[in-house]
């Protein structure tokens, strides 16, 4: 009987292989394109998809053609988020690009692309508050007097104003919201698709009710379209041609101080739950933010006009010129 080699072969696993030569072969844009298909996959909003590439450009402008496997958290700091400092570019702006390259780093990770991730102890920057673009009652009432309602598009605009300021939804949300879904009755919108994917019910005052009711009964049911807002052909609204309406109506009403826009209107809804006593978790949810860090924002930047409203409204007040009035012989 022959005798045995006591050396044992070295089977590896195909799979394992596999593995090695993908780690090896993936070169940057094929990273890229594999991560934003996979936001494609994940049901991601076109937006979504477009911010991420857009932010993902930029890493690569900075950092130039890098090597996954190669970059280093120092390399960030100094080439990326130093050179984003040195052209002047906002905190936000820089922090928004950052957490688009940890997403991106998170993805490569997880798909054993690289075993480092050399952005997840890279800190986000420190960014100066600014001024959150919002109206106050008076130009929201100027701005809602410029649609001429005797008109398709003018009553249809002005609904559209409206339902933004009565329930804070985003601009890509409206423009997506069909009939069947505004649920009179029960004054709800139904299933409203969210920036994560997710499908809420978000409430109607009475009024807002009443107002979609009439542009209901203009707008008619025999329409080449589901859509909710319809131009003048039956079709579906533009995102462009109802951010340029919009600013007309503010230009009309000579709004010069802030930027009239679909996502100032959102503004001006949270700005006036907020200066209306209105609760934050009741905001957030109807905002639909994941976090409360946007909120918290909200009540930091408006907090002057809250302690107005306080000096003003507070009980304690009254006590106070109750007790002055008691002193002064009244």
């Amino acid at each position: 009987m022959t005798r045995r080699q006591n050396q044992l072969l070295v089977v590896q696993n195909p799979q394992h292989n596999a593995i090695a030569k993908r780690q090896a072969s993936v070169a940057l844009v094929d990273a890229i394109a594999a991560y934003l298909e996979w936001h494609t996959l994940h049901g991601s909003s076109m937006y979504t998809i477009k911010h991420e590439r857009e932010n993902l450009q930029a890493a690569r402008n900075y950092l130039g053609e890098f090597v996954l496997d190669q970059l280093a958290p120092a390399d960030i700091e100094v080439r990326f988020i130093g050179f984003m400092r040195a052209k002047g570019l906002s905190g936000n702006t820089i922090n928004l690009r950052l957490k688009t390259l940890k997403r991106f780093y998170k993805f490569v990770v997880q798909q054993k692309w690289v075993a480092f991730d050399p952005v997840a102890s890279v800190a986000k920057v420190r960014s100066v508050s600014t001024e959150i673009p919002s109206l106050t009652m008076e130009q929201l009432t100027c701005l809602l007097a410029q649609p001429n309602r005797t008109t398709f598009t003018g009553e249809r605009d002005y609904t559209f104003i409206c339902l933004a300021v009565d329930t804070g939804l985003r601009l890509r949300e409206m423009l997506d919201l069909t009939v069947a879904q505004i649920d009179i009755k029960n004054r709800v919108i139904k299933g409203v698709l969210g920036k994560n994917q997710k499908r809420e019910t978000i409430t109607l005052t009475r009024a807002m009710c009443e107002q979609l009711q009439v542009y209901l009964d203009v707008r008619g049911a025999h329409v080449a379209t589901d859509h909710l807002f319809v131009n003048l052909d039956g079709g579906a609204l533009h995102r462009k041609t109802v951010q340029d309406r919009i600013k007309a109506y503010g230009t009309k009403a000579k709004i010069t101080d802030v930027r009239v826009s679909p996502h100032t209107l959102r503004h001006t809804f949270a700005k006036q739950w907020i200066l209306g006593g209105g609760d934050v978790f009741s905001l957030q949810r109807m905002l639909r933010h994941s976090t409360m860090d946007q909120v918290r924002q909200y009540v930091y930047l408006w907090g002057r006009e809250i302690q107005n409203q306080h000096d003003k409204f507070s009980p304690l007040v009254k006590l106070q010129l109750s007790q002055k009035d008691r002193n002064s012989g009244v």
